[in-house]
């Protein structure tokens, strides 16, 4: 048998239909629909490729649940788009949550939350810094207008119509 993803379980004979087509393998256990790869300098995690599963523990979207945790729960984790919310049998949902370990090595509930998820975000400790704001210094632009130093030459010439 050939290789198998791990998060959607796509094969050599059954790949996953993409924008570009059928998948490829990335990894020995990991097709390109599921996953996000960043070349060098896209990422912050040094010179060489970086390849992200599109798994809940890599995703952007999963926060710690802290209405377990307040109930005496410790290392309980949450999707804020709802993924591991069970549906009730009259169609509404219950806020639902996995401990880590359902999570970082995913349980049935979680492999299927995550296969082919629509909400995936990279997490932001993967990325680079966003470049920092300059803060302008309006007194000294003011300053710059009011004495005419600020403002732009006119680089059309006009001429007058009669």
């Amino acid at each position: 048998m050939g290789n198998v993803c791990k998060i959607c379980g796509c094969t050599d004979d059954n790949a996953c239909m993409t924008d570009e087509g059928p998948c490829s393998w990335v990894m020995s256990d990991l097709c390109s629909a599921c996953a996000v790869i960043f070349h060098p300098g896209e990422h912050n995690l040094g010179k060489c490729e970086l390849i992200i599963p599109k798994e809940c523990r890599c995703c952007a979207n999963l926060e710690e649940d802290k209405k377990a945790e307040s109930l005496g729960y410790k290392n309980y984790w949450r999707c804020t788009e709802g993924r591991y919310d069970p549906v009730m049998p009259d169609g509404s949902t219950v806020p639902g949550s996995f401990a880590w370990s359902g999570v970082s090595r995913p349980n049935k509930a979680v492999a299927r939350a995550q296969k082919h998820c629509p909400f995936f975000r990279v997490h932001p400790r993967y990325l680079p810094p966003a470049p920092k704001q300059t803060q302008v210094d309006t007194k000294e632009v003011e300053k710059l207008w009011k004495s005419g130093e600020g403002m732009m030459k006119d680089p059309i010439k006009r001429q007058e119509v009669d």
